[in-house]
C-alpha cells in the first residue's frame, strides 16, 4: 500500500472564506500551518449540512478583520511558497502580516516575518511595531538610535510617533548632544571660532546654555573661523571630552527609565 510522502504530497482543497464583503478562495494547506485554522478545520460538521468553507455560498465567515490586513497574510503564505513571486517588502505589509499571523498563531510566519521587520523598519517604525506586538527588546536601540544620530526626527517620523516620544527624544538629543557652535555633532575639535561666532550660538539673552571647557588662543599664522570664515589672530577652540553630553551610559540608563515606566511621562 502507496504511502503520502510527508513533505511533497500537497492537498489541493481550496477553501472559501468571506472577510468584510470580500471572497477569497485559497489552499487550504496554507492555513492549517496556522493553530488556529487547523484546530478550526478538526471540528465535525453536522451531517446535512453543507461543508463551511466548500463554496461561496457557504463560506467561512472572518470577523473583525480586514480584507486587506488578510490579503496581507496570503500574499506572504504564497510568497515564501513560490520562489517566483516578485514580491517588494514594505512596511505596511509586513505589519499587516505580521498582525494576522500574530494572532491566528502562524508561528513559521511569524518568525520569518519579524527577522524581516527588524531589518526593514526604520526606527520610528520600530518603536511604533515592538509597541503594538510586544517586542520589548527592539524598544531601546530604536530610541537609542533616535537620540544619538546627526539628524533629529523626520516630520514623517514624528508623525508616526506619540507626542511622549516625540518630546522624550527632543529632551534627550540636547541633553546629550555633542556641543559644537554650528550646530553639529561630532565635529573636530581642532575647529577654531571667532569671538562673535562663538558667543552667537550660545550666548543669547534669551537662552542660558551651559558651555563646555574650551581653551583661548593666540596665533600668528592667521587662521580662519571655522564658522564664518573671517580671518582670526585670537580664537577659540572648543576642548570637548568624550564625556560631555556624550555620556553614553546616562542616556541609555533614562531611556531604560522610559520603557520600565510604559514610556509615559512621569
Amino acid at each position: 500500500m502507496e504511502k503520502r510522502h510527508s513533505t511533497f504530497y500537497f492537498d489541493e482543497t481550496l477553501v472559501v472564506l468571506k472577510v468584510e464583503n470580500v471572497l477569497f478562495k485559497v489552499h487550504k494547506y496554507h492555513l492549517v500551518r496556522s493553530e488556529t485554522f487547523s484546530d478550526m478545520f478538526k471540528v465535525p460538521q453536522r451531517s446535512g449540512d453543507s461543508v463551511e468553507g466548500s463554496t461561496p455560498e457557504h463560506p467561512v465567515v472572518l470577523d473583525g478583520v480586514a480584507a486587506t490586513g488578510f490579503e496581507a497574510l496570503l500574499t506572504m503564505l504564497y510568497a515564501r511558497r513560490c520562489s517566483t513571486f516578485q514580491l517588494q517588502l514594505t512596511s505596511s505589509l509586513i505589519t499587516s502580516a505580521f498582525r494576522l499571523a500574530h494572532m491566528w498563531n502562524f508561528f513559521d510566519l511569524r518568525s520569518y516575518l519579524l527577522a524581516q521587520a527588524e531589518a526593514s523598519l526604520s526606527d520610528a517604525e520600530k518603536i511604533v511595531f515592538a509597541k503594538k506586538f510586544s517586542v520589548r527588546k527592539w524598544l531601546a536601540p530604536a530610541y537609542l538610535n533616535l537620540c544619538r544620530r546627526s539628524t533629529p526626527p523626520t516630520t514623517s517620523e514624528a508623525t508616526k510617533l506619540r507626542l511622549d516620544d516625540v518630546v522624550m527624544i527632543f529632551r534627550l538629543r540636547e541633553r546629550y548632544r555633542v556641543w559644537d557652535p554650528m550646530g553639529r555633532t561630532n565635529s573636530s575639535s581642532s575647529e577654531k571660532y571667532c569671538e562673535r561666532c562663538f558667543g552667537y550660538s550660545y550666548h543669547s539673552p534669551k537662552v542660558e546654555v551651559e558651555l563646555p571647557p574650551s581653551k583661548f588662543g593666540w596665533s600668528t599664522n592667521t587662521p580662519k573661523c571655522s564658522k564664518c570664515g573671517v580671518e582670526v589672530r585670537s580664537y577659540f577652540e572648543s576642548n570637548r571630552s568624550s564625556e560631555l553630553n556624550s555620556d553614553d551610559n546616562s542616556l541609555e540608563k533614562e531611556i531604560e527609565k522610559w520603557i520600565e515606566g510604559g514610556c509615559e511621562p512621569e
